[in-house]
Order: C-alpha cells, then sequence, then structure tokens
C-alpha cells in the first residue's frame, strides 16, 4: 500500500495548520504543526515531541483522521512502564498520544521522549488506588521508580497538599517525590487458622516453596485434606501447600464482634485501636475505639487485625 494512499485530502495548506505529518523514522502518523508552506509543495513541519521534517504534501494529512479506540491497548495519559528500544531495560512513563498501527508516544518520568512505541513493548503501570493522606513514620509499600516492583518502608517526608511523599526502603535506600499512587499502606500478612473458610479466587500469599519469601497469589484449589493450590499473580502455579505456608492479607481476614482491630479513622491515614461492635448487613462494621468514640458503617479495608 503507498503511503499516500492513506492521507486525507487537504485543500489548503496554511501555516500554523495542525496536522498529522508520516514521521519517517517509525514509518507512523504524529500530530504536528506546519511551520512553513515551501514553493514546492512541501512543508515544514515541527512535531510534537520536539522534532522537525519536511514533508510532501502526500504525506500530510488532516488532524481530524483518528485512530479508533477500538484498535487501542493503551490511551493517553495512561501510565506505563516501557521495554525501552527493545532492550529489556523497563523505564516508567506516561503515554502522550496514540497513534495508527497500535504505537504510542512515552514521555519517560525523566524528561526524555520516544515515539511510535509498539504496543508489546508497554505495559500498564500497577498504581495504588489508595488516596488518603500519609504521615511521617507511616508503615508503607513503594511501586520503586514505578517499576511495579513494591518494597516495604517508611514514609520520612510527606506533603499532602501535593501528595508527594520520600519514603526509607528497609534496604536503606531513599526515593524522594513519590506519588501518592506508588504507595499504599504496608499490609501484615496474618497466617491462616487451620480450621477456617478458604475459597476458590480466595487472594493469598504463599511461602514459595518454603524458601521464606511469600508472594501473592490466588487460590486455585482446596483439596480435602485442606491443602491448597495456588496461581500467583506472575502466573506461576504451586499444588498441595500446607495451611502453615499460606498468609492472607490482614484485611481480608473475616471479622467478628469484639475482635481487637485497627481503624483507619474517617479514612484520613491514621490508624486507632478499637474493637468490632456491629457487622452490617452491606459488609461494614462499627467500630468502638479506646477512646470512647463510635464510628459506623467503616469499610473492610479500612480495618486491619491488630498485630
Amino acid at each position: 500500500m503507498k503511503v499516500h494512499s492513506l492521507t486525507h485530502s487537504l485543500t489548503c495548506l496554511l501555516t500554523h495548520s495542525i496536522i498529522q505529518g508520516y514521521y519517517h523514522w517509525n514509518s507512523s502518523w504524529h500530530a504536528a504543526t506546519i511551520k512553513a508552506v515551501n514553493n514546492d509543495d512541501t512543508c515544514d513541519i515541527w512535531y510534537e515531541f520536539d522534532s522537525m521534517e519536511t514533508l510532501p504534501r502526500s504525506l500530510i494529512r488532516a488532524k481530524s483522521t483518528v485512530v479508533s479506540p477500538a484498535t487501542l491497548q493503551f490511551k493517553v495519559n495512561d501510565n506505563v512502564v516501557v521495554n525501552y528500544k527493545g532492550t529489556g531495560k523497563s523505564y516508567p512513563g506516561t503515554i502522550t498520544a496514540c497513534n495508527s498501527g497500535n504505537t504510542y508516544d512515552i514521555l519517560y518520568d525523566d524528561g526524555e521522549r520516544d515515539v511510535g512505541v509498539l504496543a508489546s513493548l508497554i505495559r500498564l503501570s500497577v498504581q495504588s488506588t489508595e488516596t488518603s493522606p500519609l504521615e511521617v513514620n507511616d508503615k508503607v509499600e513503594g511501586n520503586y521508580k514505578g517499576f511495579g516492583k513494591w518494597y516495604t518502608g517508611k514514609i520520612v517526608e510527606a506533603d499532602n497538599t501535593a501528595f508527594k511523599y520520600s519514603i526509607l526502603y528497609e534496604d536503606g535506600e531513599t526515593e524522594t517525590n513519590v506519588p501518592r499512587n506508588r504507595i499504599k499502606q504496608f499490609d501484615e500478612l496474618v497466617p491462616v487458622d487451620i480450621n477456617a473458610t478458604i475459597a476458590v479466587e480466595d487472594k493469598v500469599h504463599g511461602n514459595y516453596k518454603g524458601r521464606g519469601k511469600w508472594y501473592p497469589g490466588k487460590v486455585k484449589g482446596v483439596r480435602d485434606d485442606g491443602a491448597i493450590d495456588i496461581i500467583y499473580d506472575d502466573g506461576e502455579t504451586e499444588t498441595i501447600l500446607d495451611r502453615s505456608l499460606i498468609r492472607r492479607s490482614s484485611r481480608s481476614v473475616p471479622l467478628n464482634v469484639n475482635d481487637v482491630i485497627e481503624g483507619n479513622y474517617k479514612s484520613l491515614g491514621k490508624w486507632y485501636t478499637g474493637k468490632i461492635t456491629i457487622i452490617r448487613g452491606d459488609g461494614s462494621y462499627d467500630i468502638l475505639y479506646d477512646d470512647g468514640e463510635i464510628e459506623v458503617g467503616v469499610s473492610r479495608e479500612c480495618i486491619r487485625i491488630k498485630a
């Protein structure tokens, strides 16, 4: 197929018009601005990613030509991790443009840009859905540099206006200006009682091959003797795990009246000790805090088992 057969008719080319140009480095269409219309029926255009090129009319099309959303795997402003130029080195960034051929323009967190990146080299960055403010000394998990790996640490600086934080990780490294969506409250893992009910699809952590490291996954099967089969989040499976090798998030353990817990009071990020007084039909709870205050209708994610 000839490239010009993809273009839309442009009856008039004007300086400062917003168009799309067929960028020669990656053979993809990208938004650009006409900077000059030349006598030889070419145009000098300036791409949004700060590159200039002179193109014939046949390689310029109207900006109204858009990529169908149905063909896209990602969208503008998605936070992603990119296998940089297919080298195997991954860097976090943001989608700035969606192009034909399922390619994308990227603005990396370090300020560098890349254009026409294949979808196969991109994956969505894992984001925290928590929004409550954090305070200095809060124990947290940070998505280190946005790579999708979560590490335990504590908050050492907190800006709850900009929702940016500094984390001191347990290995001694400090990361600064970490956005709230790359931080989640530390979640204690608690043992699973031998008589506790566990069902297929329950979220758990497994002590992989008994080596002492706990990895997240889901229950794939429950055997007659109580042993568990797990499929880990990375796709690997492990079968016939004794319950001593299973942990659950303290926030997923079923709660009962009079259980001693910690509540994230009014979802403000401060955890206070209390006990469950009522379990409501919608799955929320009433808490009587140690200072005598009562909070009603507290959601399960705002309650954790007291360590």
